[in-house]
């Protein structure tokens, strides 16, 4: 009868310690995932309104490493501010703001996402700009209010963290 007891007993401590190895295995996926793969972040304030809503959760994908035109990226600054902006410059465009409109290698930037004036701000920042290696303009889509590439300068590829993927 004790034998019968221990086996049982013993049965029952090996599914729980295979439980737990589950358990483990699953946790340390989901941090390699969210880690190394995608990331999550939530929009503050309202300069990409009426693409992405203030509060709205956003998800990233930290793999890709080519950035196009229009692409929307999760930017962090070295200061540590996080940002999600609008692509609208690639490395050798020249880029140009005059009459509340930005021009992209001579041509003026069209979208349906734009929203208002995009107007140049007191910084440090001249136009024309030419975009170096590994440079990025980036841009909010409501611009009356957005705080981008026009008032800290172009982004460098590192500062990219990843392409919003799902809005």
């Amino acid at each position: 009868m004790k034998k019968r007891v221990l086996r049982k007993y013993d049965g029952h401590k090996l599914l729980w310690f295979r439980l737990a190895l589950v358990f483990v295995a699953i946790l340390v996926f989901m941090i390699a995932v969210f880690r190394l793969i995608i990331g999550v972040s939530t929009v503050s304030g309202h300069s990409m309104d009426t693409t992405l809503r203030d509060g709205q959760t956003v998800v990233f994908n930290r793999l890709k490493q080519y950035y196009d035109y229009g692409d929307i990226v999760y930017i962090r600054m070295a200061s540590g501010e996080k940002y999600v902006k609008r692509i609208i410059g690639r490395p050798g465009d020249v880029i140009d703001i005059h009459d509340g409109k930005l021009f992209v290698n001579g041509k003026e930037e069209t979208g349906d996402y734009i929203n208002g004036k995009t107007n140049a701000v007191p910084s440090l920042v001249k136009y024309p700009l030419t975009l170096t290696d590994g440079q990025y303009f980036t841009v909010g889509d409501n611009r009356g209010v957005s705080v981008d590439s026009r008032s800290y300068g172009p982004v460098i590829k590192g500062q990219i963290r990843g392409v919003i993927f799902i809005k």
